[in-house]
């Protein structure tokens, strides 16, 4: 199998991933509500909710060798033309990871530290640290979309309908950044651009997986 192949079904089984570590967590406190309700969603996760940071874990690792893949493709077209759009793709991909690990390490803590024996005001930081985390990583989809939407649209390295969507994508991007300035819908917000980034790494893996594969010499 080719490295463009099982990068196109580690993306699959990113997605896949995710999906099931967002059903394990539950249903999330509202931005608005406090420690009290804070805790009582940590508690009640229990044991559940610490698989699905485990899962959610396990999907940047699978996340990051899709990117490996698709970089790899659009850097080919990069160094022929001296322009580097799989950089700005790589780099924004790596920075929306990171953040997001921040906020699920912030997550982790409150999981197995047991949120009944920090002071309230600690959860609540902890907490928002998450959430402030997550809504920056998804700023960064901004570039990635966009980055790749060029590529695709001017070279035809996949279909026109991916670069349409990676388009779409790229703009609920900057569902990141307004859940970080208007925090009373910070989760509402911040959904919009991890649910296109989903669809985004899924369209793409089955473009990749239906594509050619390129010749070598």
């Amino acid at each position: 199998m080719s490295f463009r192949r099982m990068a196109a079904w580690f993306g699959v089984a990113f997605v896949a991933v995710n999906v099931i570590g967002f059903a394990l967590g539950g249903s999330p406190p509202a931005p608005e509500d406090g420690p009290a309700e804070i805790v009582r969603y940590i508690e009640d996760g229990g044991s559940t909710l610490k698989v699905g940071l485990l899962v959610s874990g396990l999907g940047m690792l699978l996340f990051l060798v899709y990117i490996a893949g698709f970089v790899a493709m659009v850097r080919s077209g990069d160094r022929a033309r001296g322009e580097a759009y799989g950089l700005v793709v790589l780099l924004a991909a790596v920075l929306a990871a990171g953040l997001a690990s921040v906020g699920l390490l912030a997550n982790a803590v409150l999981a197995l530290r047991g949120v009944s024996s920090l002071e309230p005001a600690t959860t609540r930081l902890t907490w928002d640290l998450s959430m402030v985390a997550y809504g920056l990583g998804m700023t960064f989809v901004v570039p990635l979309g966009l980055a790749s939407a060029v590529a695709v649209l001017q070279r035809g390295l996949l279909p026109r309908w991916f670069g349409y969507l990676s388009v779409v994508v790229g703009v609920l991007g900057f569902s990141g950044f307004a859940s970080v300035v208007y925090g009373s819908n910070l989760s509402s917000l911040a959904f919009a651009g991890y649910a296109g980034l989903l669809v985004w790494v899924l369209a793409g893996a089955v473009a990749l997986l239906r594509e050619a594969e390129p010749q070598v010499a």
